[in-house]
């Protein structure tokens, strides 16, 4: 069954794909494309909102990323699934931010030290 794609319900998609590869350190279409095991230009149809966004699509993302289809399709409950301790999907958007702001503060620190490393040299 084929969903039609409002802009909202791109926009969440988008979301939660750029998250879930970010994660994984994939930034390229096709590589996206390839780890969900998509053709590439499907892909970016499907993403651009060009073709409809499948109950397939959606099975396969929550399958291989953990996103969840209630978050695509509805803007409800949380965007990733979660799992127990072996799972791989066990991350929210709060979750994302605050290891943003640990490697961000981790960077700073990195540079601050090789900063004071060279001032000895």
């Amino acid at each position: 069954m084929e969903i039609v794609t409002d802009q909202q319900t791109l926009e969440r998609l988008n979301r939660a794909l750029n998250i879930a590869f970010a994660s994984k350190g994939i930034t390229k279409k096709r590589d996206m494309a390839a780890y969900i095991e998509y053709e590439s230009p499907a892909f970016s149809n499907i993403i651009n909102g060009k073709l409809s966004l499948s109950d397939k699509f959606l099975r396969t993302i929550n399958e291989k990323l953990g996103i969840s289809i209630r978050f695509v399709k509805y803007g409800e409950g949380d965007m990733f699934l979660r799992t127990d301790g072996d799972g791989h999907h066990d991350t929210t958007e709060t979750q994302i931010a605050t290891l943003i702001r640990v490697v961000a503060s981790q960077q700073e620190t990195i540079e601050r030290l090789t900063e004071m490393i060279n001032d000895r040299l």
